[in-house]
């Protein structure tokens, strides 16, 4: 089947700790190459930032639910998304020159072909979602 009319997808459930962080990777990485979807480098650091934000917040707000991570192929097009029931929403934070942290988000917003985020009120969630074109 072309590549540009597949339909996939993939999900894992997730602790809200940093040590799951790699689970999500690993699983971008067997979506990858199960779709053969070329180097996956990129995708496994937007997964990474995702999820590791997700589980920041979800330490912060004391969020002790699981975290779920999803990779869907549709159209030629790779979405990864990371659902989890923190209140807050997600935002795009312009660190300084002289920040330590908050990068990770314009990296992800500079490496995807899209980015969103969206509160689903009768779940009590929210996902955040990167699209990005596989090489």
């Amino acid at each position: 089947m072309d590549q540009t009319q597949r339909t996939a997808e993939i999900r894992i459930t997730i602790p809200p700790l940093l040590e799951a962080v790699k689970d999500a990777r690993d699983l971008v990485a067997k979506a990858w190459a199960l779709w053969g979807l070329g180097d996956d480098y990129f995708a496994r650091l937007v997964a990474s930032e995702l999820v590791t934000n997700s589980v920041r917040a979800s330490l912060r707000y004391e969020m002790q639910e699981d975290i779920e991570v999803c990779v869907r192929l549709t159209e030629g097009r790779a979405q990864i998304e990371v659902w989890d029931h923190v209140p807050a929403p997600a935002i795009v934070v312009l660190a300084g020159d002289d920040d330590e942290s908050g990068r990770g988000t314009q990296i992800v917003l500079a490496m995807c072909a899209r980015w969103n985020t969206e509160w689903v009120y009768d779940q009590h969630r929210k996902y955040v979602r990167a699209e990005l074109v596989p090489a």
